[in-house]
């Protein structure tokens, strides 16, 4: 392929790149002219192009002005190459091809028709199916799963927040940054509105918290089915989550033993089998088991690395030092996150109940989750 690409530029002069399509099936050897000469035309103000801001991107039709132009330029001149694309004072119509820019980060466009085909048929439903079976089972036993964010960037959430305030935040209809408390939340609204503003991302910490789950989900026998571990796994598998925490885990390394153990206190009429315990920062899981405490889990999120104002980075073909390519994307993504992390944490602790409890049917099922819970509560 090198062999290939060197006798073409040489003949033409263009960058010419061997590209592999549809996993190796076709082959197709592209060229490219680079034009070194190229000037702004028309650019918006900062307050037109990101009005509406992030949450803009996501509606149709978007209100902000978020456009430039550039005009390529050879021998001094503006370039008029053969073929091109065509301004259209119109705008596009109804049935025509349209070609959309953007930062969507995974496009598949290497796939064949008939892998799209199974993927919208087949595998994204079954995939959908799955999700809304587990969150139903869930549902059944009892339990829920919902998250909120604590921290972005400096800006954090410094006070303990109970499951009825996290429950209230899921049922807003406008939620800005997913925090519980309006001052923190705005607090977080200026970290993000100042790295905006320097070409910059922020990170952050999400919370997810399992509510209402039964004591004895997971092992601690066997290293692989910890509960603690399975969680960790699933959050940590998350793109841009460098850390996960369970409950004051990250506390709790500094603090002595006495500030940290949860105590342990009886009340007939309490939780699942009467025990209490006077705070949470074991996370709900002591030994790779569930207590029946809320599980508590953090994931820590490190900056998006697509920014406005690119770092250093080196050519691939010429290894000479050059600036990161930018694409368009947001700059903060902790709550979206958080949304992710909720189904990974739904899907782990069902998977944890079914080998706990298991059954052929929702009806066995239920009848052995029952059963647990009277032995639990008469124990």
């Amino acid at each position: 392929m090198a062999t290939i690409e060197k006798e073409s530029q040489d003949k033409t002069g263009l960058r010419s790149d061997v590209v592999t399509l549809y996993q190796g099936g076709q082959y197709h050897l592209y060229t490219f002219k680079k034009y070194t000469d190229v000037r702004l035309v028309f650019a918006p103000e900062f307050d037109i192009a990101f009005f509406g801001g992030d949450p803009d991107n996501f509606e149709y039709p978007r209100y902000d002005l978020d456009v430039c132009f550039f005009r390529a330029y050879e021998d001094g001149k503006p370039a008029r190459p053969a073929h091109y694309l065509k301004w259209s004072p119109a705008g596009s119509q109804a049935g025509e091809l349209v070609f959309v820019a953007g930062h969507p980060g995974r496009t598949n466009r290497l796939n064949t028709l008939a892998h799209l085909e199974y993927l919208r048929d087949v595998n994204f439903p079954f995939s959908l199916d799955l999700f809304k079976d587990r969150e139903a089972f869930l549902r059944q036993l009892g339990i829920e799963v919902l998250s909120h964010v604590v921290a972005v960037g400096c800006a954090d959430l410094r006070k303990v927040v109970s499951w009825e305030q996290i429950r209230g935040l899921s049922e807003r209809d406008d939620v800005l940054l997913n925090c519980v408390d309006s001052d923190a939340e705005q607090q977080m609204k200026e970290e993000v509105d100042k790295v905006l503003r320097t070409g910059d991302s922020v990170g952050g910490i999400f919370e997810v918290v399992a509510h209402s789950v039964p004591p004895g989900l997971g092992t601690y026998a066997q290293w692989d089915e910890r509960l603690d571990g399975l969680l960790a796994s699933a959050v940590m598998s998350l793109q841009a989550v460098k850390a996960v925490e369970i409950g004051a885990g990250v506390t709790a390394a500094s603090s002595a033993g006495s500030a940290v153990h949860d105590e342990i206190g009886y009340a007939a009429s309490a939780g699942f089998a009467g025990f209490t315990r006077s705070r949470n920062n074991a996370g709900g899981i002591e030994g790779g088991v569930s207590n029946g405490e809320d599980i508590v889990v953090r994931g820590y999120l490190k900056p998006i690395s697509t920014l406005r104002r690119p770092l250093q980075s080196v050519d691939f073909a010429s290894r000479e030092p050059v600036k990161a390519a930018y694409e368009r994307s947001d700059v903060c993504v902790v709550p979206a996150a958080g949304v992710a992390a909720e189904a990974m944490v739904a899907l782990t602790v069902a998977r944890c109940a079914l080998e706990k409890f298991g059954g052929d049917s929702m009806t066995e099922t239920l009848r052995n989750f029952k059963g647990y819970l009277d032995q639990v509560k008469n124990y």
